[in-house]
């Protein structure tokens, strides 16, 4: 699609079907074949969230509650690391705007942003890093704290994943980290 944005057009009644035909087909038989539907799945995901396509936005919106629940439920089951963080990066980057993903925080804490900022990997310790902030910014404390301290868990675990992060230059996301921390304690006020 980035290369003939035009096809968007012909895809896009497509979409529905071929997404729910990704997950029905991941969890049919064993869960090691799974990983080609999620890597078609992160392509198109990244495709559309590059933001150009904003039809294709509209399409998937009824499909958010399917999908997060179709991600959890691989991601519990299966045992394939390289599987579980093609479904973090896919429960960070589903195409769709913060005010539809509100009811879903909780569950993308879980599944998606302390496996990212825990995780071994560079790209999803950024996208852990931006995605918590970028929740930050655009969150009012009076919403956010509630999520964050509905299970003392998921707080712990945040914390601990952040302060993991807290390294002198030159590492990556050092800087990041403590200035999300510093956002968090702002907003705390």
């Amino acid at each position: 699609l980035n290369k003939f944005p035009k096809n968007e057009i012909v895809l896009r009644p497509h979409l529905q079907k071929l997404i729910s035909e990704c997950f029905r087909r991941s969890t049919e038989g064993p869960l090691s074949g799974s990983g080609h539907y999620m890597n078609m799945l992160r392509s198109l995901f990244r495709v559309i969230t590059g933001g150009k396509f904003e039809e294709s936005y509209k399409e998937l919106l009824p499909l958010i509650p399917s999908v997060l629940n179709g991600l959890f439920r691989i991601f519990t089951l299966t045992e394939d690391d390289a599987l579980r963080l093609v479904i973090v990066e896919l429960s960070l980057t589903i195409p769709a705007r913060l005010s539809v993903l509100l009811p879903h925080l909780p569950l993308l804490m879980k599944l998606g942003l302390i496996p990212a900022l825990q995780s071994n990997h560079g790209d999803l310790n950024n996208l852990g890093l931006r995605t918590l902030e970028f929740w930050i910014d655009n969150l009012s404390a009076d919403f956010l704290f509630p999520i964050l301290a509905q299970q003392s868990s998921t707080m712990g675990e945040l914390m601990v994943s952040l302060t993991r992060h807290l390294h002198p230059a030159p590492y990556p996301y050092g800087l990041l980290c403590l200035r999300i921390l510093g956002k968090l304690g702002g907003k705390n006020r």
